[in-house]
């Protein structure tokens, strides 16, 4: 599935919103059909170099929202989310 993603190419470049190819939910994965991801301060650190070393490209914002989209078989416990904390 292609689809759009925040991508650091590097250390100390921009974000680039670009195009991704997410593959399909394997055993024990579900799929989330995100209306909304953020970029936090934690995804700063990926372009100031503050955790060191890494292998780029990296996808930034892993703080997202949305509905389960598909699931696999093999999955047998998730929990839906019933309201901000």
């Amino acid at each position: 599935m292609k689809c759009q993603g925040a991508v650091l190419y590097g250390k100390h470049k921009e974000f680039v919103v670009d195009e991704i190819t997410v593959d399909d939910p394997k055993a024990g994965e579900i799929m989330i059909k995100l209306a909304a991801s953020g970029i936090c301060h934690s995804d700063w650190h990926l372009v100031t170099g503050t955790y060191g070393d890494l292998y780029y490209p990296i996808l930034a914002g892993h703080e997202g929202a949305g509905t389960v989209s598909r699931s696999v078989r093999a999955v047998t416990r998730w929990k839906e989310a019933t309201g901000c904390s």
